[in-house]
This record gives structure tokens, C-alpha cells and sequence, in this order.
């Protein structure tokens, strides 16, 4: 299964504007945090289920402290999708991967 991109200051833009007509979904994370490791294969899931639909990233908070400031990332795990290089929908927190599943359907049919 693909693992998401790991994304930092200098490739985080070109990887959300990449995205063009596909959504990107970015996951910040940390590497203490438990329920971001326990979504880290949900993810995998996820992205291997929407290839050339969702682009899939993660930014990790503690290397990365201004993109989480940026997108006012407070608490690990945040799912932020974007779409036209603009967010979208956001999801905070641990999710079952039905659970992200039926969020991301739903916020990109909207």
C-alpha cells in the first residue's frame, strides 16, 4: 500500500497545488502521538482505495511547527482535505478507517 508523501515547508504548496483536480488530504501527525500511529494504517488503506482521486500527505508538527501553525493544527491526529489548493474539511482526532472513509466521500462530493 502507498505510504502518503512526507511534506515540509518547501514542498507542501507544490504538492496541494500538484493535486489540480484531484483532492489532497494531509494528515498531521507526530511521531509520540499513539492515535496517529494507529492511523497510520488506515491511511495506507485509504490511499491505496483512492488513487487518482486523493492525493495523500503527512506533515509531521514537531519538524514542520509553521504549516501546523499555519493551518491552526492544535491536536494530532488533523486531517485537512484540500481542494484547489484551499481547505475544505477538516477532521480532528482518531477515526476508524469507515469512519475517515465516509468523511472523505462526503466532503468531496460537496
Amino acid at each position: 500500500m502507498p505510504e502518503p508523501r512526507e511534506l515540509d515547508v518547501a514542498t507542501f504548496d507544490a504538492f496541494v497545488a500538484a493535486a489540480g483536480q484531484l483532492a489532497a488530504l494531509v494528515y498531521f501527525r507526530a511521531p509520540w502521538c499513539a492515535p496517529c500511529l494507529a492511523m497510520a494504517g488506515s491511511l495506507r488503506a485509504l490511499a491505496a482505495q483512492w488513487v487518482g482521486v486523493v492525493g495523500f500527505a503527512a506533515v509531521d508538527v514537531d519538524d514542520q511547527p509553521a504549516l501546523a501553525s499555519r493551518f491552526d493544527v492544535h491536536d494530532v491526529p488533523t486531517f485537512v482535505l484540500f481542494a484547489g489548493g484551499q481547505p475544505v474539511a477538516r477532521c480532528v482526532g482518531y477515526q476508524p478507517v469507515e469512519s475517515m472513509r465516509l468523511w472523505l466521500r462526503r466532503s468531496i462530493e460537496h
